[in-house]
């Protein structure tokens, strides 16, 4: 009988891409013992998020993940491991802005965008968002991705709505706003 491996495969290394440092987190990890590293991360998204700092690259392990982040005004870079699925219908992933996602699919009910601030997806898929609402000079910007069922409707302020070589399929795609959101579309299908 072959023995059981538990050593832990990231098949994306954000540091390496970015040079910024990198907190693991997986279902197999653990919050007591763990440090976030590659060989023992944390095991909640509400651990790395409470001990990492600022503009932090958060490297989740393939799974569904649907908790609560630790609320600390505290903006990461989050990334996914091939197949790493974000799920708000129980999380609320209340973000801080100038947040940014790779590698990962996202199924958030509400995006809330302060002003000034930022949320970048690149190459992940994003779906199931019922309401974007934003801040005067936020950006929504999306870069090799694919907007599914996704109600682009309810920007407030003067907001900007970035698309470049992404897909949209379904939902309200009239990117109706409230106020002047300009927009900026880039070899786009719709």
């Amino acid at each position: 009988m072959s023995a059981i491996d538990t050593t832990f495969h990231w098949d994306k290394n954000p540091t390496a891409i970015n040079g910024l440092a990198t907190t693991y987190v997986s279902k197999r990890g653990n919050d007591t013992t763990g440090d976030g590293t590659a060989q023992n991360p944390y095991a909640s998204i509400a651990k790395a998020t409470s001990v990492a700092t600022a503009g932090t690259n958060i490297m989740l392990d393939d799974a569904i993940w649907s908790e609560q982040r630790t609320l600390n005004n505290r903006a990461f870079k989050w990334w996914g491991n091939g197949r790493t699925e974000i799920n708000s219908d129980t999380v609320n992933l209340s973000m801080s802005g100038n947040e940014e996602f790779y590698f990962l699919h996202i199924k958030l009910s509400t995006i809330i965008i302060p002003p000034e601030k930022y949320f970048k997806l690149f190459y992940s898929i994003i779906e199931n968002v019922s309401a974007f609402y934003s801040g005067a000079g936020a950006i929504f910007f999306a870069k090799n991705s694919i907007i599914l069922n996704c109600n682009m409707s309810g920007y407030y302020g003067s907001a900007n709505c970035q698309l470049e070589n992404s897909l949209v399929i379904g939902g309200n795609t009239a990117f109706s706003t409230k106020d002047s959101t300009k927009f900026y579309i880039k070899n786009c299908i719709f």
